[in-house]
């Protein structure tokens, strides 16, 4: 019995020392293998990831397109080519003793027939006329009346086909105000023609150098010799008035952006009155005060006497 016991305990401890001998084992080895990794070099692993490119744009205007930017493009374009085809060039020749002298300006045709307004400067004491659209086509004209007062003057297009022609549409008679926005068409400088844009500057205005001019509409709008007896239209394109004068100096000053027309409830009137009767009456009591200022800002009351009973 004693024998077996030192046979167990002799197996249990060889059991113990081959279990330590392999742990003592697997410890070098895990040493060993540590050892060679912190030895090896450094390995860097590289990432490919997708680089963001900004799609290209082959053309400008397929840019411009996919953009969209028409609209929010803001234009009087359409008040514009509503009244374009109404607006005229004025062509006016003069014998000035042995000169010819030829005077250019617009005009606006105002009814089917083929009467155009225009300004009474613009024919001064000519013989012949000549009107031309915005399409270039040239018709002659001859004068019905003229009207000195307002600066206005009434030509008639000859033509045997005056179902071509285009009259002004819409006529605004009421209700402009201080502020609206404005279009001039005509012909500045003889360039064919053109549109400026300003604002309404000031109603019954009567101009610091031209006696007799009354109820004016004032604007800002650029104007330039030429641009006499043009459409001023608001921004749906309703005629309003025809372009009359510009004030350049006054008081002995340079001014600018003083620009005038007479208001069509005025202008129409002048005109019916031209068609009917070849001139147009202003009842007045003979004369007219105007209160001017000099350059000392002394005020003076200047009084103005017309001989004739009617313009």
């Amino acid at each position: 019995m004693h024998a077996l016991k030192i046979a167990v305990t002799f197996l249990i401890f060889l059991a113990l020392g081959i279990a330590s001998a392999f742990c003592v084992v697997y410890i070098y080895k895990l040493y060993q293998e540590k050892t060679e990794q912190a030895q090896r070099p450094a390995v860097t692993t590289v990432v490919n990831l997708p680089i963001y490119q900004e799609p290209k744009i082959e053309k400008v205007e397929n840019a411009l397109e996919e953009a969209n930017l028409d609209s929010r493009t803001f234009s009087f374009s359409a008040a514009i080519a509503k009244v374009s085809p109404s607006v005229v060039n004025v062509y006016a020749q003069l014998q000035n003793r042995n000169d010819v002298v030829n005077i250019y300006g617009s005009g606006v045709i105002m009814t089917q027939d083929g009467y155009v307004l225009t300004n009474n400067h613009v024919i001064a004491d000519a013989t012949d006329f000549a009107i031309t659209l915005v399409d270039g086509t040239v018709y002659r004209a001859r004068l019905i009346g003229r009207d000195a007062l307002t600066d206005l003057a009434v030509l008639k297009i000859i033509t045997n086909n005056y179902a071509v022609l285009h009259p002004i549409k819409s006529i605004k008679t009421t209700n402009v105000k201080v502020g609206d926005v404005v279009i001039a068409l005509g012909n500045p400088l003889n360039l064919g023609q053109s549109a400026t844009m300003g604002i309404v500057s000031g109603l019954g205005r009567a101009t610091v150098d031209k006696v007799g001019y009354q109820d004016l509409i004032q604007t800002d709008v650029a104007l330039n010799v030429g641009n006499s007896g043009g459409a001023l239209i608001d921004s749906y394109g309703n005629l309003i008035g025809i372009n009359t004068l510009i004030v350049n100096q006054a008081y002995g000053q340079q001014v600018s952006g003083l620009g005038f027309a007479v208001p069509t409830s005025e202008a129409l009137g002048i005109m019916k009155q031209i068609i009917e009767k070849g001139f147009a009456e202003h009842p007045y009591i003979g004369a007219q005060t105007t209160l001017m200022t000099d350059s000392r800002n002394n005020n003076y009351l200047v009084i103005s006497y017309w001989k004739r009973i009617f313009g």
